[in-house]
């Protein structure tokens, strides 16, 4: 599988919230853009907010997803991630990944939303 034979870095962990940032300084000021150019030029921004969205999701989706693979699923209270060895220290990692990776995608989604919600520039 293509998730297992990477390692859990601070840039796993940093990615999703990377993603997350990324969407919105492209999403909100190219959409500003297009509707300061034309006040008819809703449909192009909503189609510029769509894609970005979706791009984004996937991408943070995928994040989560290598964040699951490499946590070992649900963390319960007597899993030990500070042992301070190697294999701890990915699993703590790989759990970090995928809370953020949870949080980000929400984030988009909301991000995204107003961009999908109105129905003209003004």
């Amino acid at each position: 599988m293509i998730f297992r034979d990477t390692k859990a870095t601070l840039w796993t962990v940093v990615a999703p919230p990377s993603v997350w940032a990324l969407h919105f300084l492209t999403v909100y000021p190219t959409a500003a853009v297009i509707c300061a150019k034309s006040a008819d030029g809703i449909g192009t921004a909503r189609l510029v907010v769509f894609v970005a969205t979706v791009t984004a999701l996937f991408a943070i989706l995928l994040a989560g997803v290598w964040g699951w693979r490499h946590s070992g699923g649900v963390v319960t209270a007597d899993d030990p991630l500070d042992d301070g060895n190697r294999d701890s220290r990915q699993r703590f990692l790989a759990n970090a990944t995928l809370l953020l990776a949870g949080l980000s995608f929400v984030a988009v989604l909301f991000t995204g939303l107003p961009g999908l919600a109105f129905g003209t520039c003004r």
